[in-house]
């Protein structure tokens, strides 16, 4: 009989759980053991707490229970929702739960659950499908295919583009290599150096051209990030305080050219009102003059008789107190018909 090692793995985890190291220099030793301890186990029962947020582990009749009080959780995956976890985050957990000490039943079942439109392609294999044989069949639809050849041209033909910041760049550049990695075209330990040189390499003309000290005296990829990032909050700091001072510059000339525009029409105002108001002055005196000799016309008095209305070199008045006119028809009194 063999075991996997995921059973082994199991078996280990319940022994760290229950606090207990076998002897087992030989099969009969640890049979002999076995034996013995769970004797000692039925003799006094003991109350079992659970020793890890994983696991609890049990022994009765000679046969060892491993119980796992919650269900394993798996970020959900979608082939058409790009609000869900991609098909590499997906798979790296999952690696990860097959790399702990969960039973095949639950890594399999939280798999099952995780799955939205792609459960239809597992459905196929059978519900008894191990965990290699769903992998396996996912990989076949959803793995990157792309060449090896395509995979390294895509890292070093990367740039960073104009709406990335820093953060955002650097994570696209490592998802690319680390493609690349999983095909065998590079090594692990020659990452950082390439991630290192490309991160520099790849950046906008304007951070690489105040960074250039950072990617000599700086070792790790990591390390490197964070200048960059530093910088660039600095650069973007001067570009906003610069586009502040543009923008007061502009609202104080728009300020000053209205200040100017409205002196302006006050002037042309102030002419405007003098002039209008002169020619009124002007009009006002010319009619002003002209009825003061129409009154005096025709209120003039006659000094000879004292009447209004006409001089003394037109007057006709009498001055015999008839009040006839000097050149009437009527005989005078006393004179001849």
């Amino acid at each position: 009989m063999e075991f996997t090692d995921e059973e082994v793995q199991n078996i280990l985890g319940a022994f760290k759980a229950l606090k207990v190291k076998p002897k087992a220099d030989t099969p009969e030793d640890f049979s002999k053991w076995m034996a013995d301890f769970t004797a000692s186990m039925d003799a006094f029962p003991v109350k079992e707490e659970p020793t890890s947020p994983h696991a609890t582990a049990s022994i009765a009749s000679g046969h060892i229970h491993v119980t796992f009080p919650h269900e394993l959780r798996i970020s959900v995956f979608s082939e058409d929702s790009k609000s869900e976890a991609s098909y590499e985050l997906w798979r790296y957990e999952v690696t990860c739960l097959q790399q702990g000490s969960y039973p095949h039943d639950q890594v399999s079942r939280a798999i099952q659950r995780s799955l939205r439109e792609a459960g239809r392609i597992t459905m196929r294999l059978g519900p008894t499908a191990s965990i290699s044989e769903i992998l396996s069949k996912l990989d076949s639809v959803y793995s990157n295919v792309d060449l090896k050849e395509t995979l390294l041209a895509d890292f070093y033909s990367a740039r960073q583009k104009d709406n990335e910041d820093i953060a955002t760049w650097s994570c696209r550049l490592e998802d690319l290599l680390n493609r690349a990695v999983q095909k065998g075209l590079v090594k692990t330990s020659e990452t950082n150096d390439m991630l290192k040189a490309m991160l520099w390499t790849g950046l906008k003309q304007t951070l690489k051209n105040v960074s250039g000290h950072k990617l000599d005296s700086l070792k790790t990829f990591d390390e490197l990030r964070v200048a960059l990032r530093r910088i660039e909050s600095e650069h973007r700091q001067r570009e906003d305080e610069l586009k502040q001072n543009k923008k007061t510059t502009h609202l104080n000339m728009e300020s000053t050219s209205t200040t100017s525009q409205t002196k302006e029409i006050k002037v042309k105002f102030l002419k405007e009102n003098s002039v209008s108001h002169l020619s009124n002055n002007q009009q006002s005196y010319g009619s002003r003059f002209r009825t003061d000799n129409t009154m005096k016309k025709r209120y003039r008095t006659c000094w000879r008789c004292g009447q209004v209305g006409h001089i003394a070199s037109a007057c006709r008045v009498r001055l015999d107190h008839s009040k006839r006119d000097l050149n009437s028809m009527r005989p005078m009194a006393g004179g001849k018909q």
